[in-house]
C-alpha cells in the first residue's frame, strides 16, 4: 500500500506526547477469487483508492525513540479490477488499528516494528465473462507484524526524538 497523510495536532498530552487528527489517501490491492463459467478458480485483485481519517497518539522518548498508536476509518473512492469478469463496488468501508515503535537515526530517517490489523467490507456486482451478474459481499481481515523503514517529508524539519 502507498499512503500520503496530513496530521493536525489537536492536543498535547504532556511534553513528549501529542494527539493527532489524521487525513489521508491510500491505495491498496485486495485479493478477489473468481470462478469462471466452467468452474475454474482464479485469484485476481481489486486495487482500491481510499480516503481515510483517524486519530493517532504519539509518544516520544528522548533522545531517539517514538511510539505511536493509530486508529483509522477509510472509505474507498474507486476500485480497479484486474480479472476475467467485471467488478463494480457498490459500498465499502474499513477500519485499521496500528501500534508501533521506531528508532530515529536522524530527524527524517527511522526504522522500527509495528503491528497492524485491518478489516475491510465491501458489497459489489460481479459480472462473469459470459454476462451472468452476481451481487456479492467481500470481507477481508488481516494482521501483520511489519519491519518499517521511514523517510519523512515534512514542511518543517522534525526535532529528533
Amino acid at each position: 500500500a502507498a499512503e500520503g497523510r496530513y496530521a493536525i495536532p489537536i492536543a498535547s498530552l504532556n511534553k513528549p506526547s501529542q494527539l493527532l487528527l489524521l487525513f489521508g489517501l491510500q491505495r491498496e490491492s485486495l485479493p478477489f477469487i473468481e470462478f469462471s463459467s466452467n468452474n475454474v478458480v482464479a485469484i485476481s485483485s481489486v486495487t482500491v483508492d481510499e480516503l481515510n481519517t483517524g486519530i493517532a497518539m504519539e509518544y516520544v522518548r528522548p533522545p531517539r525513540w517514538k511510539f505511536d498508536f493509530i486508529f483509522r476509518y477509510f472509505i474507498p473512492m474507486g476500485a480497479k479490477f484486474e480479472g476475467v469478469g467485471s467488478y463494480i463496488s457498490k459500498s465499502a468501508s474499513g477500519f485499521e488499528f496500528m501500534v508501533g515503535s521506531y528508532y530515529f537515526f536522524s530527524p527524517r530517517l527511522a526504522m522500527g516494528l509495528s503491528f497492524q490489523n485491518q478489516t475491510y467490507n465491501a458489497s459489489f456486482d460481479y459480472t462473469y465473462s459470459n454476462g451472468v451478474n452476481y451481487p456479492g459481499t467481500q470481507a477481508n481481515s488481516f494482521s501483520l507484524f511489519n519491519i518499517v523503514f521511514r523517510y519523512l517529508f515534512q514542511t518543517a524539519p522534525r526535532k529528533t526524538p
